[in-house]
């Protein structure tokens, strides 16, 4: 049996709120609960199956599950993430320490597993153990466990003891499959590909650098939405936990992102007095200047070409010349004509999908859970159903309601999404399974 989540997005509780340990309780209980289901198996003659434990369990964390650039530590140190310093690795190992930290009670559901998935056969009500293996892959917010080196060997060793994975440390830990043979040939046997999906996304990821360097969505998410609320919290002087502070904190978690400008001047207004409001758009309108002012993103610009950088300097400049409730409107307008079909439109056109050796290609990155159908093959006299799955998020987000009213017109709540594959005769030989839920 085959599981897979993403995005679980873990901070070092500097940013947004992340998913509390109750969460990773749920899920272990549901993973027992699978693998039980799993070992009931379709047995000619048997019209109930038969039950035979599972060889293992293998679990895939497929990217930006401890979220390093989601942190305040940026804006207190000299060094960023694309600056190519020798104190890179320092900043990323006190940063991973503090998710660690502040997340031990969550890890420590996988790590305690000790290797063994406890399951009570449902037939019998004995006990049983199979073992389970958590396997790595990064996405663009936790990156650079994918940086080869002593220093980052040694970082990859403290997560993997406080995780209870079964990477190998002294390796990188992989963002494409043909970076490891093991992982590779797990998918391979259950008919899966899989990629955390920042490879298709020009904000999160550099196509002629690959994964060992940063992003653009980098410095948005480090100047933007890091750097914004910690602007604000100063310049009014708000303490820790003023609810405005507060709000403001939770910028990422916002879908869809464009809305930002709507969410600021209506938190603004909830939370804030007359004079506040005011300095807030002050300070909106000046929340970019860091940003494009970086040599970084300067280098990022390419002449004569229009490029994401250009889109970034449009986007800001017009946000210099509306109100923020204009500029959350023109948002609502645009987000009506965005087709997020990009994914699945890269899944259909997955090799191994045309070639008929791939059923599922599942990829994370976008936080948006979806299963969609891809097509219906014949091969050797069997029929495969491909299907492209996205594995959502783990987190707390902030959606936009449809129906306006004058009512703050965003309710948040936390979600969770994984999937399950199968192979042979387990569970019955079914082949496929995704659990979605939302806790209000």
């Amino acid at each position: 049996m085959l599981v897979i989540i993403s995005d679980l997005h873990l901070t070092d509780g500097s940013t947004c709120e992340t998913i509390n340990a109750g969460a990773f309780r749920q899920f272990v209980h549901t993973l027992s609960s699978q693998a039980e289901s799993a070992c009931w198996r379709k047995k000619t003659g048997h019209d109930n199956g038969v039950f035979e434990l599972l060889e293992r369990v293998d679990v895939i964390l497929l990217g930006d599950i401890l979220d390093v650039i989601r942190s305040s530590h940026w804006l207190q140190s000299q060094a960023r993430p694309w600056d190519a310093t020798s104190t890179l690795v320092d900043s990323v190992t006190t940063i991973t320490r503090q998710i660690l930290a502040h997340n031990s009670t969550s890890l420590a559901c996988f790590r305690d597993l000790n290797g063994l998935l406890p399951i009570e056969a449902s037939h019998t009500q004995q006990l049983h153990q199979i073992p389970v293996f958590f396997h790595y892959l990064v996405g663009n917010h936790d990156w650079f466990y994918h940086l080869p080196g002593t220093a980052w060997s040694a970082l990859r060793a403290e997560i993997k003891a406080a995780m209870g994975l079964a990477n190998n440390p002294a390796e990188i830990f992989p963002h494409e499959l043909k970076e490891n043979a093991a992982i590779a040939e797990l998918c391979t046997r259950h008919r899966v590909h899989i990629q955390h999906g920042d490879i298709f996304d020009d904000l999160n990821y550099q196509k002629d650098k690959g994964r060992d360097a940063s992003s653009l969505g980098d410095a948005i998410v480090i100047e933007v939405l890091n750097g914004f609320p910690e602007r604000v919290r100063k310049e009014l002087d708000l303490g820790d936990k003023h609810p405005l502070y507060l709000a403001f904190k939770e910028a990422d978690n916002i879908r869809p992102l464009l809305s930002l400008p709507d969410y600021f001047a209506l938190s603004s207004r909830y939370f804030g007095t007359t004079s506040q409001q005011k300095k807030i758009r002050e300070l909106w309108t000046q929340a970019s200047d860091p940003l494009l002012d970086l040599a970084f993103v300067k280098s990022l610009d390419k002449p004569w070409k229009l490029d994401t950088v250009d889109a970034l300097q449009a986007m800001f400049s017009l946000q210099k010349n509306l109100t923020m409730a204009a500029q959350g409107q023109l948002a609502n307008f645009i987000e009506h004509f965005i087709k997020p079909d990009s994914y699945r439109q890269q899944a259909a056109a997955f090799p191994g999908i045309k070639a008929a050796t791939t059923d599922y290609v599942v990829y994370g990155h976008t936080h948006h859970a979806e299963m969609i159908p891809l097509a219906v093959r014949h091969k050797q006299e069997e029929s495969h159903s491909q299907i492209y799955f996205n594995t959502g998020t783990w987190r707390r987000v902030h959606e936009r309601t449809q129906a306006m009213f004058n009512d703050f017109p965003f309710i948040n709540f936390h979600v969770m999404t994984y999937a399950f594959f199968y192979q042979g005769d387990e569970r019955f030989g079914r082949r496929h399974e995704m659990w979605q839920g939302s806790l209000g």
